[in-house]
């Protein structure tokens, strides 16, 4: 155990120890607005954002919480990315950065644990960020949801998805368990937030404590710290302005398909 989580575990058992340090996590399933409420909420000069996290990532450079700290913001720069413990590093960041007075958020990297590749063949199906860290942090989450038939028309144009082979039924199977494992302090509908953008994030940043500034409108389309799809030239996330688009082209999924299917009826039903 290293001496910063020996450290951790002497303090809980002393019962004259310190709350737990807080934590915000912005959950999201891929194609769900991750990306864009990502660039809006790391905007905001009293954020510190890291993108697509999750444990069992750790080997991988571009999404290593410490390498994200090290090279995005200039934290912990005397360190080893690889050789840092993900709990340690993580304690470590949100140090940093509370003592920086500003505010922790870890964008989940909720695809492994929901539909695998190219991490793992097997996802869990259990929200491992907040199942790895709920013992050393008091954490905030808000869980952004885009409807099931929208996520997945863009979802599947993936190379990733063909590869793989993930049909419409995995997917609804998929996101259902997303919904029902993520705890969250909040639930942010997607399109809402495209219909109104200040006044939706806005909403859920107070809900959960995080801070807020209005500015991020006229900022957002600037910040570059994020991992995602940020380099399609129609997407919204290129664009400066947030807007509402129409449901892309669908004629090949029936409704009578969606219909019969129980993961699609509830995520309907707990959804709108």
């Amino acid at each position: 155990m290293s001496l910063v989580l020996s450290w951790f575990m002497s303090l809980t058992k002393d019962q004259s120890y310190q709350p737990k340090p807080k934590l915000w996590v912005l959950h999201n399933m891929p194609r769900s607005g991750g990306t864009l409420l990502s660039k809006c909420l790391g905007s905001m000069s009293e954020h510190i954002l890291l993108s697509e996290i999750h444990p069992d990532a750790q080997h991988a450079m571009s999404f290593n919480a410490l390498h994200q700290a090290q090279q995005w913001h200039g934290l912990l720069t005397d360190l080893n990315w690889q050789a840092v413990d993900f709990i340690e590093a993580v304690l470590k960041i949100q140090k940093i950065v509370s003592e920086k007075n500003q505010k922790l958020i870890l964008r989940d990297w909720s695809h492994v644990d929901y539909l695998g590749p190219p991490v793992t063949d097997i996802p869990r199906m259990v929200p491992s960020l907040i199942n790895t860290l709920s013992d050393y942090f008091d954490i905030s989450s808000v869980q952004l949801v885009r409807h099931p038939l929208d996520t997945w028309l863009s979802l599947r144009r993936l190379n990733l998805i063909k590869k793989h082979k993930i049909e419409l039924h995995d997917f609804l199977f998929a996101y259902r368990s997303y919904l029902e494992k993520t705890n969250h302090g909040f639930r942010l509908v997607y399109e809402d937030f495209l219909k109104n953008p200040s006044p939706s994030l806005k909403l859920a940043c107070d809900h959960v404590g995080l801070s807020f500034d209005e500015s991020f409108i006229n900022n957002w389309f600037r910040y570059k710290r994020v991992t995602g799809d940020t380099s399609n030239s129609g997407s919204l996330r290129s664009n400066k302005t947030i807007e509402f688009r129409a449901r892309r082209h669908h004629g090949d999924i029936k409704e009578a398909e969606l219909e019969k299917n129980d993961d699609y009826q509830f995520l309907i039903r707990d959804l709108y």
